[in-house]
């Protein structure tokens, strides 16, 4: 029988690794100053603002401080773990050059009544690798199965439209799902309580679960619809930064893309150099997770980064046709494919 369980706030982070509440800290790349010139001096240093610690969907950008791939293209770069502030906010801002956030967040930071200037321009995961998960023995394996179910969601303005939107294609009522706003100080200490289905990355979250030994069912969202199939995550950047820089933009995204394609190529060795800056975290968890996602950081074509359109367009329909933003995204301004070798 499943216990109740007390639930903090402060492990959402777990659930969720991107999704934005996440510890401040930082990490440094050739230095720890902070870049008051994103404008563009070609002296300055590159910055990069990470949206959570470091983790796998970050390995890319490690490799290439590691490989000496920025000092090859002649680039100086920092890379900070968030703070206070949002990775997008920061690059809105023009704080940092560059930042980690998602499609999502782009969609919606460039519908609202004051838009950001932040425009996406690498693909980090070339599919989307968030999964609703249960445990093995309950038996939810498709979206038919969440009728009578709880539901432990992260409050983001898409998740229950999506949810919605998989139980009616499934035939199934999403009125007879229970949805329980959720923080808990463990990812799958809720799957032993009284909640029955939690969303996370399969990449990471999925690969805890492996090494803690805990037996899953996986429903992989982007495959399920391929609405949803989106960006997450990715680079971005800023317009200004990208209208006065291109070429330093070209640059970092040609060296960064060079450390994802060694990482798809390498992962053992790409762990082992990450590890360097996540120390805290377990080699195995590292290892394990890239070689789950080498598969993702390429495209059928082994390159970094490039987007479809389609992808964007879908997505944003979606948002639209279900008032999760107020007004139409104008895709070709919300990401660009023109920055990448």
């Amino acid at each position: 029988m499943k216990k109740t369980i007390a639930f903090t706030l402060a492990a959402l982070l777990t659930i969720m690794h991107l999704a934005g509440c996440s510890p401040s800290g930082s990490t440094s790349g050739t230095g720890s100053t902070d870049n008051t010139d994103s404008a563009g001096n070609d002296d300055a240093p590159i910055t990069v603002m990470l949206d959570w610690v470091v983790n796998t969907n970050h390995t890319g950008l490690f490799i290439a401080l590691e490989n000496g791939y920025f000092d090859e293209e002649g680039i100086a770069v920092e890379i900070r773990e968030r703070g206070q502030d949002s990775s997008l906010v920061v690059v809105g801002q023009g704080r940092a050059d560059f930042g980690i956030s998602a499609q999502e967040q782009i969609t919606f930071a460039r519908t609202t009544d004051n838009p950001q200037p932040v425009v996406a321009v690498a693909a980090i995961l070339q599919r989307n690798t968030t999964a609703f998960v249960s445990l093995t023995r309950e038996g939810i394996l498709t979206p038919s199965d969440f009728e009578g179910k709880i539901y432990g969601h992260n409050n983001m303005p898409t998740d229950m439209p999506i949810i919605d939107a998989l139980m009616r294609l499934y035939d199934a009522d999403p009125n007879r799902l229970t949805n329980v706003a959720l923080g808990v100080a463990d990812a799958f200490a809720a799957l032993e309580s009284d909640i029955d289905i939690i969303k996370i990355f399969r990449g990471w979250a999925g690969i805890q679960a492996e090494l803690l030994g805990i037996e899953l069912n996986y429903i992989m969202i982007g495959e399920t619809d391929e609405r949803f199939d989106n960006y997450t995550p990715l680079i971005i950047s800023n317009e200004r930064f990208l209208e006065e820089n291109p070429e330093k933009a070209e640059k970092f995204l040609r060296a960064v893309g060079r450390g994802y394609e060694f990482a798809a190529s390498n992962p053992a060795e790409a762990a082992e150099l990450l590890h360097r800056h996540a120390p805290e975290s377990d080699i195995e968890l590292l290892s394990r997770s890239i070689i789950y996602l080498a598969g993702y950081y390429t495209n059928d074509s082994g390159r970094f980064g490039y987007m479809r359109e389609e992808v964007w367009t879908k997505f944003a329909e979606f948002c639209l046709e279900n008032g999760i933003i107020e007004r139409e995204l104008d895709v070709n301004a919300a990401f660009t494919n023109a920055y990448l070798p």
